[in-house]
Order: structure tokens, then C-alpha cells, then sequence
């Protein structure tokens, strides 16, 4: 006979209806802890093995495996609403092999090998392998419980929502105060004063800040509406409702009248995992995502490997994805991603203060992820994007190690501040090894060191960079940074460099903006004017190199005050007649330790004047001092060639030169 997959399905629910009557004997009988005989149990993917409270399940190194079925939708053991409730040492095995796809609906997203679901606390899972899941190898998130077997303790809306704030002294309202609303009057139901917590956000869906602030004043009132205290909370987070309270009112900071008038705040509170641990498992061949997290609170993903996963659907090693804010203070330490098929990164989507220290893996986040911590992991590919400063917060990235790619996308707004400290950017180069970053004015980074890459920073203190590509800075400033070779590609924009060293740097294609240099050393460095800039240097030490443009440009302006040349080549400013806006040298010392310098400054007379030409600036050169070896403060080279004139007299008529009367040649 052939094999019979309905007896085979019978036996599979006997051995999981076993399991469970052997689990819930155990704990009614007061035992804290079930070993299991080491062997294959093959379980029914219609039954989930569910932990019951202070409750520890040993598989003792024996397999749970999971009989083959048609559906999108299967658990092989749940954590859900429990207290102390711990799965250990052994594994977990889907169906990926012999699952149904054809017959099954929504492309099987969701049969798993555990979760840990509502309102489950202190629980874990350790030491487990997880592997050829046909969804989600793991998972976490909002789960239905209590009487009515609802995902939250309470739910209510807030209305009456009218401009003026809250007096926190007395809870009373200031009607005249300008850009804050307060709610009316909200009755704390029982089901609030029962969970003794309540928190005020928005409901389900994408969530996020309602106003135009995290914070809100809350003030408390008994039964009479008599003022009791007052406190500031923070949207999503739960706070404890005081005793004796039954009323309480809520002020927002929302300078839109629409949007103070409906902000679609609620008291409510969910029923979500807290204090929960997922720790030194294995998640191998997990088909849609390694691990499906949502919804949790105070949360620790430790020591995980990841690997082969993620092969449809989400398409991830770890993907924090559908409990937007009410994913908080989460932690991820010493976890790996190895070889998973499209992304082998975590993926957050949103969240408050996720914690990432010591892994190894690609991360990317979103622009909701607020105020995220990275530091001391090895990552591949870091995509964290920045969206406005209320959604991405204040973020951290600290001795932290790309291997390939570093890229930070500006939001609209441009306005997340962070400091990222440590970065070490210097290993062997691979294919798209760009470093992209735009971000808020007061973010930068710190002490990082970046060799062979396409760079784009636009705040950094402190950093190296070797043979690297920096392409279009957005505006910012460079403090102590030294650059070895390479070259800035474009400069748009309005930049500050201050006590930088530059050695063998071409600056391509300096143009709009202005473009601040003090107190920095330049060596062997060639400066590309592309019109319309604006370049001042002061205090700046310069050894070797050039300043130059094409002769088709616009015209360019350059000051430098108090600086010091050593002039190795012909010349050190070459510039065409008409591309000359404003050159200034005040108070400048110049040599030339080789002998080579022919004049200081040599302009160009490329062509005739044609229609539509500017007007030629001026060169002025007050209070400097010229020594031996520069012999031509100022002249011009004859140039031959069709189109071209020589220099003539025409020469000193089209550009304005002034020399201090005490200035030594």
C-alpha cells in the first residue's frame, strides 16, 4: 500500500494532543519543568503546543516536525499570555519541503515555528533550532486574551479637543495659549482602572506622532473632576494610572488648528509581550522571513544566527515590521546573518529605541525607527534612513565596521540629528562601497576612518579618509578631518573646513556657495574653480599644488588672508582674465622651495572678448611679502592658438590691479 497521509495526519494530531495533555498534567500537578525523551515527534500543523504559566518545556535535543498540510496559518509550539513560560534545547521543523504551496492561500506567509504573543511576560526561547519553515521561523506581536479575547485591556477616544493647554499646577485649561488643543473630560473605564495602566496614542495601523510633539501634558481628576496631579507622557508609552483617579485630560503642541481639532488619540493599552527573550537559536531555511517581530516591549534578541531565510514575502533575515510604535526598547546583541538569500540584514520598520551592540549582519532601517543605538557590530550593508526629526529621533552609531556599503538617505526635511562615532570603513574594497549621508545641522560624524570609498558627509570631526571620492557635500562642516589623496567631486553647496589636513586632494568643480577654509594644511592640492564660486581661505598653509579654471567659465572669487605658500610649480593661481571675479591676498607670505615658480599669479588670455562677456574682476594684493624665488608677483603666459590673442596691452586695461604700497617683491 501507498503512504497514507490521512493516518499519517491522525497519528500527527494524537502526538501533538499527547504532548499538550502531558504538558498541562505536568503543571497542574505543580511541576516547573517537562523533559522530553530525545527523538522525532511529528506534530499536526492544526494543533499548537501552548506553555501555560512558570512553565519550562526541555525538547531535551528531540524534534518537533511538523506534518505537512495545506494553509497559511500553523504554530508549532505558542508562548501566548504567559507568565515565566520557557522553551529550550532542541528543535523546531516546518514543512517546507513537503508543504502545499499550490493549494494554499496568501503564498503560506505564516505558519511559524513558535511565537510569543499578547500579554506574555518574562518568557523565552533558547537554545532552539528553528529551520525549513514554510512562513516565519519566529515571532512576536499582539495576541487576543482576557473575557471579551480582544487584542488590547481597553479602548476609547478622545474628543472634544479645543485650543489652549493645560496649567500642570492646577489642571486648568489657558484658553488663550496659543498652538496647544486639550481633550475634554475622558472617563477611565473600569477595564482602565482594573489594568491599572493605560497609554494615549493612536490606535492600530501605521500609528506615529499625532502631533507635533512625542510629549503631551496629562493631568488626573477624581470622580468629581477635581484636580488630582499632572505628568507629562509620551505618545505609546504606558504610564500607571494614579489611585483615585477617574477623569483625566490630555494637551497636544500642534500649531495646525485641523489637526489639533482631530489629532485621533485614544486611551487604550494592548496586550503585547514585555520582558521576553529569544536567545542563542538558529533560524535555517525559514522561507519568508528568519524572524517576524511586531509588537513587544523591553525585548532582548541575543546571540541568533540567521541563515538561509527570507526567500519570499518580506524577503528577510529579521523583519520588525507590523507593531510599528508599539515595538519598544529592544535589544539585539551578538546576532549573525549568514548567507540569506535577497537580504541578509535586520530589518526595522519602526520602533522606539532599538539597541543593537555587537552583531554581525546587515542592518536597514526606516525613517520611523526613533532614536535607534548601534554600536560595535560588524555590518555589511547599513541603509538607515532619515526622515524628519520628530519620526527618526536622535540616533547613535558607535565603532561600528562597514564592510560594503554605508548609506543614509535624507528625508524631505533633512532633519535627523545623530552622531555616529567609531566607523571603520576601511577594509577591503568591494562593488558599491558608497557612503551616503544627509542629514540634520547638528548631526556628525565622529572619529571614523573611510579608505577606497565614494563618500558624500556632510558634518564630520575627527575623521581620515584615503583614496576616497567625496561627491557633492551637502551643506555642513569638516572639523580635524585629514584626506590622503582622492578628490571632492562637485562642491555645490556651503561648506566650513576648519584645522583639516589635505595632502595630494583635487577639489573638482568648486562652484556655487561658499566654500570656508581656516587654519588647514594643503599639500601637493589642485583647486578646479567651475564658476560663480565663492572661496576663502585664512591662516591656511599651502605646499605645493594649484589654483585654476577653465577659461569658458564664469567668473570666480578667492580671498586668502594670512596664509603661507611654498610654490613648486609654474604658478600658484592660473586663471582666464574673463573667469576672474574678486582674487584677494592680504597679508600672505610666499616662497618657493624649489626654484620653480615663475610668477605668483599667471593670468590667462584665452580669447578675444566676445558679446555677452562679464566684466573682468580684480586682483589685489595688500600687505604680503614675496621672497626670493618668486620672481613675477603678477603676469600673463602667451598663448598661441587659433581663436586665442596674445597678451598685448589690452591686458592691464581689462582687470583691476591694486598692490599695497608696502609690499616686499
Amino acid at each position: 500500500p501507498g503512504y497514507d497521509t490521512n493516518a499519517v495526519e491522525q497519528a500527527a494530531v494524537k502526538a501533538a494532543e499527547g504532548l499538550q495533555r502531558m504538558i498541562d498534567e505536568a503543571a497542574g500537578a505543580g511541576y516547573r519543568k517537562l523533559v522530553l525523551p530525545k527523538g522525532v515527534y511529528r506534530v499536526s500543523a492544526s494543533c499548537r503546543i501552548s506553555l501555560p504559566d512558570y512553565f519550562t518545556l526541555d525538547l531535551g535535543g528531540a524534534v518537533l516536525k511538523e506534518n505537512a498540510f495545506t494553509g497559511c496559518h500553523a504554530v508549532i509550539v505558542s508562548i501566548a499570555n504567559a507568565r515565566d513560560a520557557h522553551l529550550v534545547n532542541g528543535v523546531l521543523e516546518g514543512d517546507y519541503y513537503e508543504h502545499d504551496y499550490a493549494g494554499s492561500e496568501k503564498n503560506s506567509e505564516w505558519p511559524m515555528g513558535f511565537d510569543i504573543t499578547g500579554a506574555s511576560r518574562d518568557c523565552s526561547v533558547e537554545d532552539v533550532v528553528v529551520r525549513d519553515i514554510t512562513g516565519y521561523g519566529g515571532g512576536n506581536g499582539m495576541g487576543k486574551g482576557g473575557e471579551k479575547n480582544q487584542f488590547f485591556y481597553h479602548y476609547a477616544e478622545l474628543g472634544g479637543w479645543a485650543k489652549g493647554g493645560l496649567r500642570a499646577a492646577d489642571g486648568t485649561v489657558d484658553e488663550a495659549e496659543d498652538g496647544r488643543f486639550t481633550c475634554g473630560f475622558a472617563r477611565l473605564k473600569d477595564e482602565v482602572l482594573a489594568a491599572g495602566w493605560l497609554q494615549v496614542s493612536a490606535y492600530l495601523g501605521y500609528q506615529g506622532i499625532r502631533s507635533a510633539m512625542w510629549q503631551m501634558t496629562c493631568c488626573w481628576y477624581d470622580r468629581d473632576k477635581k484636580f488630582l496631579s499632572s505628568e507629562t507622557l509620551f505618545q505609546y508609552r504606558p504610564v500607571p494610572v494614579p489611585k483615585g483617579a477617574a477623569f483625566l485630560r490630555v494637551s497636544i503642541a500642534e500649531p495646525n488648528p485641523e489637526r489639533g481639532a482631530k489629532p485621533g488619540l485614544t486611551v487604550t493599552l494592548f496586550r503585547a509581550p514585555q520582558n521576553c527573550a529569544v536567545k542563542n537559536c538558529t533560524f535555517d531555511r525559514c522561507r519568508c522571513v528568519g524572524y517576524a517581530a511586531s509588537a513587544m516591549k523591553n525585548m532582548l534578541f541575543e546571540n541568533n544566527l540567521f541563515t538561509h531565510s527570507g526567500e519570499s514575502s518580506a524577503k528577510c533575515a529579521f523583519d520588525a515590521e507590523d507593531g510599528w510604535d508599539q515595538m519598544q526598547d529592544v535589544t539585539f546583541r551578538g546576532n549573525r546573518c549568514v548567507e540569506n538569500p535577497v537580504n541578509n540584514r535586520l530589518l526595522t520598520c519602526a520602533g522606539h529605541n532599538f539597541v543593537f551592540e555587537g552583531n554581525t549582519c546587515g542592518l536597514y532601517f526606516w525613517g520611523r525607527t526613533y532614536s535607534p543605538c548601534v554600536r560595535d557590530c560588524e555590518v555589511d550593508v547599513g541603509v538607515f534612513h532619515c526622515d524628519t526629526r520628530n519620526r527618526s529621533g536622535y540616533a547613535r552609531f558607535e565603532r561600528n565596521v562597514y564592510t560594503r556599503e554605508l548609506s543614509m538617505p535624507g528625508g524631505s526635511y533633512r532633519g535627523w540629528d545623530f552622531v555616529l562615532s567609531g566607523l571603520d570603513l576601511t577594509g577591503p574594497v568591494e562593488t558599491n562601497n558608497a557612503v551616503r549621508m544627509n542629514f540634520g545641522a547638528a548631526a556628525r560624524i565622529v572619529a571614523s576612518a573611510f579608505a577606497g570609498r565614494d563618500v558624500c558627509l556632510p558634518n564630520a570631526v575627527g575623521c581620515t579618509l584615503d583614496g576616497c571620492t567625496v561627491t557633492r557635500p551637502p551643506e555642513g562642516r569638516w572639523l580635524g578631518v585629514k584626506m590622503n589623496g582622492g578628490s571632492f567631486y562637485v562642491m555645490p553647496n556651503t561648506n566650513v573646513f576648519e584645522r583639516c589636513e589635505f595632502r595630494g586632494v583635487d577639489f573638482k568643480t568648486v562652484t556655487t556657495g561658499v566654500k570656508t577654509f581656516r587654519d588647514c594644511l594643503f599639500e601637493n592640492c589642485t583647486f578646479s574653480f567651475a564658476g560663480n564660486a565663492d572661496v576663502r581661505f585664512r591662516s591656511c598653509t599651502f605646499k605645493g599644488g594649484s589654483v585654476g579654471n577653465g577659461f569658458w567659465c564664469a567668473a570666480n572669487s578667492a580671498s586668502f588672508d594670512e596664509c603661507l605658500f611654498d610654490v613648486t610649480e609654474k604658478s600658484f593661481v592660473k586663471v582666464g582674465t574673463y573667469s576672474v571675479g574678486a582674487f584677494r591676498f592680504e597679508k600672505c607670505r610666499a616662497a618657493s622651495s624649489n626654484k620653480a615658480c615663475e610668477m605668483f599669479i599667471d593670468l590667462w588670455d584665452f580669447r578675444a572678448s566676445k558679446a555677452g562677456d562679464a566684466v573682468p574682476g580684480s586682483v589685489e594684493v595688500v600687505g604680503c611679502c614675496f621672497q626670493k624665488g618668486v620672481p613675477l608677483v603678477v603676469g600673463c603666459s602667451t598663448i598661441r592658438a587659433n581663436g586665442y590673442v596674445k597678451r598685448g596691452e589690452a591686458l592691464t586695461k581689462k582687470l583691476d590691479f591694486r598692490f599695497a604700497k608696502k609690499m616686499k617683491i
